[in-house]
């Protein structure tokens, strides 16, 4: 039976309190709850939409199995039907106090049913009206003036969340969701080749050793990007380095709390492979036991040439287009000027 949408065209009242665990029904087909845990069974509905439930999965499984969930984060669930077996679903995870770094993720089924716009804008609509609930509550000056800063936002995402007046853009534009699978990366004698033979049997030459980054690595990564991260974050995330001797980190990688690599560099020590033995190891380690499914990803703009012959030659394939953004959280939202 095909459900009935009540389009939502303004934020519904609240039953329960910020830190509610209730759900309830934002229209006839669909329910809402607003929790500071991850909802039972939300990250198995998620596997079965892989690869593009990635960014928000990882972000959940990070949160339930490292227990990386801040007090002020919220996951949204909106789905209709039972919420094992939802035909229509958007969930989201919230952190208002976040910042600078990215404070949203979020998945709808628009991303793989792009014909049934409708019902998913209504959802979208109750997400955003549910954070701006979230943000009367919060009682504080958002990080961003122009919003909570939303990442990795699948473009049909994005002309919803412009149709309804809810989306502030960035300069940083777009980028193409790379993806790979573990059992796809490239080996250690793959990348080498010839030089394997000069290597040690970590395939790094004399005088360098793996590791992993500290908190005075990561401030120092942090002063070699425009990227805005912070160091203590960083040294959260799971990440690789290649160290001289004397202790100096000459190249790192690490996986984003979506599992995405970021922050690959190895500048100092091009054209060795290193880079690419370093992108390969990480993402073969993965986040952690938690995650079996082999799914990895990186954001890459398509002017990058650089870095999208990385990914190709990491046997990755570009999938989807992304971009950064801010959800304005306003009474108002975003007028015909822009504010």
């Amino acid at each position: 039976m095909s459900p009935i949408i009540c389009t939502i065209s303004s934020p519904q009242p609240r039953t329960s309190s910020p830190r509610g665990h209730g759900t309830r029904e934002i229209n006839m087909a669909s329910s809402i709850s607003t929790t500071s845990h991850v909802p039972e069974g939300l990250i198995a509905l998620l596997e079965s939409y892989l690869p593009n439930s990635l960014p928000l999965l990882r972000r959940l499984q990070f949160a339930q199995h490292e227990g990386r969930i801040t007090p002020t984060a919220r996951i949204i669930f909106i789905h209709n039907g039972p919420p094992k077996q939802p035909q229509y679903l958007a969930a989201a995870y919230v952190d208002l106090a976040g910042g600078p770094e990215t404070q949203m993720w979020l998945f709808s089924t628009l991303e793989v049913q792009p014909a049934a716009v409708d019902v998913h804008a209504a959802q979208l609509q109750a997400l955003v009206g549910e954070m701006i609930e979230m943000k009367r509550s919060y009682g504080k000056k958002l990080w961003h003036e122009e919003g909570v800063l939303l990442g990795t936002c699948e473009t049909g995402v994005r002309r919803v969340l412009t149709g309804m007046k809810r989306l502030r853009t960035r300069e940083t534009g777009f980028y193409d969701k790379w993806l790979f699978q573990q059992q796809n990366l490239p080996t250690q004698r793959d990348i080498l080749g010839a030089k394997g033979a000069e290597r040690r049997e970590d395939g790094l030459e004399e005088g360098m050793r793996w590791d992993v980054a500290s908190l005075e690595d990561c401030e120092i990564v942090v002063t070699r990007t425009d990227i805005p991260r912070t160091a203590p974050m960083l040294a959260t995330l799971p990440s690789l380095v290649i160290r001289l001797d004397d202790g100096r980190p000459i190249a790192w990688a690490f996986l984003g709390h979506d599992g995405s690599l970021i922050s690959l560099h190895c500048e100092d020590f091009r054209r060795r492979g290193l880079a690419k033995l370093l992108a390969a190891r990480l993402m073969r380690q993965g986040p952690g036991d938690f995650v079996r499914d082999g799914w990895c990803s990186a954001d890459v703009s398509a002017s990058n040439e650089g870095s999208r012959a990385m990914c190709r030659s990491l046997g990755g394939r570009p999938d989807w287009e992304v971009s950064w953004v801010y959800i304005d959280v306003t009474e108002d939202g975003v007028t015909e000027n822009g504010y």
